[in-house]
């Protein structure tokens, strides 16, 4: 059955008339036919214009009768207006490009939405409670009956002409809620943050100052999505779901909320996807939630920021930082989004107590199955208990999982195990949620106005200078600035009285290192009014460290030298140098801002030489080498110096001996010295050998020629010739059958061999010789018969590392192998 309805015109006129006694909500609903349900639903069409005349009306209290309280039910409801989360001053964006390639993302400014709050209770039933939201032509509303159920009243998307349908439900957790958990059990520091606070043990205190959250707020492309891609649509729903979580707070911690900044971002064809990709994924999108507003978004001004998805499956979660108001760079927090568009429509409170949860912990809450509480607020989840062990309950077996005697709580999770949970956060929790943070962090929204602009956080200060804070302020008489050195736990008093229009503070910081410091401000008057860094900055003591030379080296004359340094809140330095220990010194260098600087070693003689290094503004903060020597340089060749014989392609040690070089630079000649062929561009001169490679060049006119690189006109070579012979080649002698020689270790004084024969030998020799022709060691047998063998073959004391050949023979043949020797 559908009802005709009369004319605007007609209906604004009754409303004028009759607004100063009470209207019947029959003027803007009617209710549709029975909707075929699994539990009692009922319907309603309402008249969008008529609904929005209604809430523009200039009274600040209204009187609605015939309004729907239950299923199959009525009754007059009192409203008061209340204030709505979003105002004039909210900047509504559309998301048009995330920021990528190195382009920063880019946002199309929308017109944004009006709505019109109702806070309100069901007249004759004390203990009742009524909000409303009435945002383009759109009611959301919440009702909390006497005996505890809940109702709501909400959108379902449908439309008929202007009248758009509406469902009213009743609120089970055998809903949606039942597969919602919450995933800050996988933040490592929600498990630090547990372990180091406890619940306060302080008198509940008297709310009696109104306090403002601003919270920023993005909408990803799956909400967009799921409420139908309409963007004034996810508006509505984002203004009329945070006006309920706002009543919550304001109700239980005088707490209310503003949504400054509120961007939603849509789809293809309509504009491009959010920036993230871990939409089903809540904790890993909360990551990405993170880095992203950190580096993109510092500038928008919030207490904390909520992003709300939809994702797939039908699981959803949610996940937070716990204990982070007010703190840009980690008060970040995430909800998966139900919506309001499948029958029965009861996502819209759920959604609710799930942005209410995810923010409590932001504010400072943990679950109260914890042992945060002494003892835990419920035990409705255990750490073993089924279907739902919980990491962070409290307790475990023997303890099951039950119901909780006062109906649970949002920040609980009774919803797991009973089939309704109270939308409260009930006392206790309320003060935590109150007092861990939102007391000293939120200012209120009232005309006084304090605000930092210096220091602004991410920044280092010398320890023992003055700093300068500035801040603007209105209608503040005096402030007063404190410290805190423990994330904001405690704080030190800096000053206090000053006048407010002097708009500056000289602070002397403390001299010392002091990595994590907050600063605030607040009117001394009033010290809800007032300013945090928007970030921890850090107090450091001056430093500089010499990191070359590092004392013992030995410089040779003239020797170019790359003195380096590091410097903490140093801009410029001076840089001396002393040859008796610091006695007296020389001014290398009077000003440099650099790190480091190319010094020429002069010509003294002293093993007492020292670098310093010096703040110009202020000497005392210094650092300097240990002694280190200067001299004259020094290099000799030991080999080759004339007679060897290398055979191409094995490796042979080039040995020197050399005092005051730093580094050579090592050739080769196979023309006695005419031409010469680079070994190495450049060698550490202290090590004195390298392992050299000898190339395929036969010669017997081989000489090598070292060279100190700080003075190239220095250098020494072989005192006579050495040969370079073609690589070597071992005869074979072939017999009818193969012989192999294999070593397999050279531990202790001998050299072990598998020897495999395919037939017995005779007269059998096994000399082991150099590649010069020297008979290093020799074994003999008669026969050796066939099969594997192994052979131990003696090494002489002393023998030098090298490679040597390894000779078989016998009657039947003989066979030879190069071996490499290395102790």
């Amino acid at each position: 059955m559908r009802w005709v309805f009369f004319g605007l015109g007609v209906v604004l006129g009754s409303i004028v008339g009759i607004a100063q006694e009470h209207i019947s909500a029959r003027l803007f609903l009617r209710p549709a036919e029975n909707l075929l349900q699994v539990q009692p639903v009922g319907g309603y069409w309402v008249r969008g214009l008529v609904l929005q005349a209604v809430a523009m009306l200039p009274q600040a209290e209204l009187r609605l009768s015939d309004f729907p309280v239950g299923y199959g039910e009525e009754a007059t409801v009192h409203l008061r207006r209340a204030r709505s989360v979003v105002d004039a001053q909210t900047q509504w964006w559309r998301g048009v490009r995330p920021a990528r390639d190195g382009q920063p993302e880019q946002l199309e400014p929308m017109q944004g939405i009006t709505q019109y709050v109702f806070h309100g209770h069901i007249l004759g039933e004390p203990g009742s409670q009524v909000t409303l939201s009435v945002v383009g032509g759109e009611l959301y509303g919440f009702i909390r009956r006497r005996n505890g159920r809940l109702w709501e009243f909400v959108p379902s998307g449908q439309r008929w002409g202007n009248e758009r349908e509406h469902v009213l439900g009743e609120l089970t957790t055998q809903s949606q809620l039942s597969q919602w958990l919450c995933a800050i059990e996988q933040m490592s520091d929600y498990w630090e943050q547990l372990r180091m606070i406890k619940e306060p043990t302080q008198p509940i205190p008297h709310f009696t100052t109104l306090r403002q959250a601003r919270v920023a707020v993005e909408a990803t492309s799956s909400l967009y999505v799921r409420l139908n891609r309409d963007y004034d649509r996810v508006a509505a729903y984002i203004a009329s779901l945070f006006a309920m979580v706002a009543r919550i707070y304001e109700d239980e911690l005088n707490v209310t909320f503003l949504l400054p900044w509120i961007l939603i971002w849509m789809e293809p064809p309509d504009g491009e996807e959010d920036p993230y990709q871990n939409d089903n994924d809540i904790g890993a999108l909360l990551g990405e939630v993170s880095a992203y507003w950190n580096q993109h978004r510092r500038s928008v001004e919030r207490d904390l920021v909520h992003v709300m998805t939809a994702p797939g499956g039908t699981m959803v979660g949610g996940i937070a930082r716990l204990n982070t108001l007010c703190s840009p760079g980690s008060a970040y927090s995430v909800s998966g989004i139900r919506g309001t568009y499948a029958y029965p429509t009861l996502g819209y409170t759920w959604d609710v107590h799930v942005v209410a949860h995810e923010i409590g912990h932001v504010f400072g809450a943990p679950h109260t199955h914890a042992c945060y509480w002494s003892p835990p607020l419920d035990t409705c989840v255990t750490q073993d208990g089924n279907p739902y062990p919980t990491p962070d309950a409290c307790y475990r077996s023997p303890i099951i999982p039950r119901p909780s005697w006062d109906g649970g709580s949002i920040m609980s999770y009774c919803h797991l195990v009973q089939p309704s949970v109270a939308l409260t956060f009930r006392q206790r929790v309320a003060v935590v949620l109150r007092n861990s943070r939102a007391e000293a962090c939120l200012a209120q929204p009232s005309t006084p106005l304090l605000l930092l602009q210096h220091p602004v956080g991410k920044q280092s200060f010398r320890g023992g200078s003055q700093l300068e804070i500035r801040w603007t302020s209105a209608q503040v008489q005096n402030v007063t600035l404190e410290y805190s050195t423990d994330s904001m736990r405690t704080w030190e008093r800096i000053a206090t009285g000053i006048a407010a229009t002097q708009r500056s503070y000289r602070w002397e910081l403390p001299r010392a290192n002091i990595p994590v410091v907050w600063l605030r401000i607040y009117n001394t008057a009033d010290p809800a009014v007032g300013d945090t860094t928007l970030a921890s900055f850090a107090i450091q003591i001056p430093e500089l460290r010499l990191s070359r030379p590092v004392g013992g080296e030995r410089y040779g004359q003239r020797e170019q030298v790359n003195i380096e340094w590091s410097a903490t809140l140093v801009s410029v330095v001076r840089l001396l140098f002393s040859s008796n220990g610091g006695a007296s010194w020389d001014t290398l260098v009077p000003a440099t801002s650099g790190r480091s600087y190319v010094w020429t070693v002069p010509m003294v003689q002293t093993d007492r030489a020292v670098i310093r290094i010096e703040d110009t503004a202020d000497p005392t903060v210094a650092d300097q080498s240990p002694f280190f020597a200067i001299g004259i340089p020094q290099l000799s060749l030991l080999v080759p110096n004339g007679g060897e014989r290398w055979a191409a392609g094995t490796k042979q040690w080039i040995r020197w001996q050399s005092d005051f070089v730093s580094r050579i630079r090592i050739e080769y000649s196979t023309d006695g010295g005419q031409s010469w062929r680079t070994i190495r561009a450049t060698q550490d001169a202290t090590v004195m050998q390298y392992e050299w490679t000898v190339p395929n060049t036969p010669t017997e006119q081989a000489l090598v020629r070292l060279r100190n690189l700080a003075n190239m006109d220095q250098s020494v070579q072989s005192a006579a010739p050495f040969v370079i012979e073609p690589p070597i080649s071992v005869e074979f002698f072939p017999v009818q059958s193969t012989v192999r020689i294999q070593p397999f270790s050279d531990q202790g004084n001998g050299l072990w061999l598998r020897v495999q024969l395919p037939e017995p030998l005779f007269q059998v020799q096994l000399r082991l010789m150099t590649l010069l022709g020297q008979v290093v060691q020799e074994l003999r047998w008669e026969q050796v018969s066939e099969g594997e063998h192994l052979v131990r073959v003696p090494l002489p004391a002393g023998l030098a590392d090298g490679v040597y050949l390894l000779y078989l023979t016998s009657a039947q043949g003989r066979w030879g192998i190069p071996v490499r020797l290395v102790r």
